[in-house]
């Protein structure tokens, strides 16, 4: 299996567990990082139900290590939302195939194995993990 090309990154937030969560400041967040055309080229959100509600925020990356470390440090660990996100989000990337190969960089389950990725080149290489 060849190297995977990660261009978008994906933050789910499943409502159900997380009902108190202050999406506003979610969003404000996100729109102030997105500011950084460098890292994030297209910012997008979709609303969906499966078994529950779910918000999907999508962005389209230049920088997957930067983007990804900036949502890391501005939604998961921010004080008044940062745990509520951790119990209910699920952070993946989107590889060569669409999201048939992706990449889970978080999950709100801690069983589910999150992959390894050389995200100075935003790739994988599946014969290293």
């Amino acid at each position: 299996m060849g190297k995977i090309f990660y261009k978008n990154l994906c933050i789910q937030i499943q409502l159900k567990r997380a009902p108190k969560l202050d999406l506003d400041r979610v969003q404000r967040i996100i729109e102030k990082i997105d500011l950084d055309k460098k890292t994030i080229k297209n910012f997008s959100i979709r609303l969906g139900n499966d078994k529950g509600f779910y918000i999907n925020f999508i962005f389209e990356v230049n920088e997957l290590q930067k983007a990804w470390s900036l949502l890391e440090r501005y939604l998961y660990r921010d004080k008044k939302i940062g745990l509520s996100l951790k119990r209910s989000t699920i952070a993946t990337c989107e590889g060569n195939s669409g999201w048939n190969d992706n990449l889970i960089l978080h999950h709100f389950d801690g069983r589910i194995h999150l992959g390894q990725m050389d995200l100075t080149n935003n790739i994988f290489n599946p014969s290293c993990a």
